[in-house]
């Protein structure tokens, strides 16, 4: 059988940081993680942990302090795999319509004018933003506007898609409506996912695997392999015992953790 190949392979990365007063702070332990190709990845840990900074780190944003980092190729290519980001806010940009800001990356990837706008026209027909190509994010609601920036980031293709609580600052109805949505492109094109997450019940509901992250300095807690079938209903998965038993684990795990960071010992 053969194994299935890394898109990311991080081998004791260690990220420590200078206080004002020249204190050194160490952000994360040596850290030894594979996210196999076409993987869908969550990681979950108390606030401060080094969640953020780890995937900013698998971008390529921040740098580590020692270790080893390789994104693989493109396996079909071997071109250097092209990675998307999508942020916790929608960090669309203002001055610029929807259809403009959905086709700004085919732009910076030098995609030929009418090529791209009519790829920004289809991705925004796929999202449900039709009719909308013309207005401004101030005009749109938060969950429309989260749309319209997975449609800026989905239209480039992205090998290797990194998720900051994407999805955080959505009301219930709209986030459940938008990890549908997501899950649906994802089952269709099977992109590799890593999603940094504080929400248990979107972790278990979208990935394949479930890293529980410890208090600060940040390390790998617990690791869950999600078995539940795809393609995923998010209430058929709800309904599950399994995802019971999952959640209390997972969340007795983070609770430790939780307590730690806020200086408390649990009883």
């Amino acid at each position: 059988m053969n194994e299935i190949s890394s898109a990311i392979d991080l081998r004791q990365i260690t990220k420590r940081v200078h206080s004002k007063n020249g204190a050194e702070i160490e952000i994360l332990q040596p850290i030894d993680l594979q996210v196999q190709q076409g993987e869908f990845l969550a990681l979950v840990g108390p606030s401060g942990c080094g969640k953020s900074t780890l995937l900013n780190i698998c971008a390529g944003l921040t740098p580590f302090t020692s270790g080893e980092l390789t994104v693989s190729p493109n396996p079909r290519t071997g071109l250097k795999a092209k990675l998307g980001y999508m942020f916790q806010t929608d960090s669309l940009l203002p001055w610029r319509t929807i259809l403009k800001n959905v086709q700004c990356g085919l732009d910076f990837d030098g995609v030929e004018k009418n090529l791209a706008e009519s790829q920004a026209r289809q991705m925004i027909q796929q999202l449900g933003l039709s009719g909308f190509e013309n207005h401004y994010p101030s005009e749109l609601s938060g969950g429309m506007r989260q749309r319209a920036s997975l449609a800026r980031t989905w239209v480039t293709n992205p090998d290797i898609l990194l998720m900051d609580e994407p999805f955080g600052a959505l009301d219930s109805q709209t986030k459940q409506l938008i990890q549908e949505l997501f899950l649906t492109f994802w089952e269709e094109h099977r992109k590799t996912v890593v999603l940094v997450t504080h929400d248990i019940d979107e972790a278990l509901l979208m990935a394949d695997r479930v890293i529980v992250m410890s208090a600060r300095p940040g390390c790998f807690k617990s690791s869950y392999q999600i078995d539940f079938p795809r393609p995923r209903i998010v209430e058929d998965v709800r309904s599950r015992p399994e995802f019971v038993d999952y959640r209390r684990h997972i969340w007795n795990d983070l609770k430790q953790e939780a307590l730690q960071t806020m200086g408390k010992t649990s009883s």
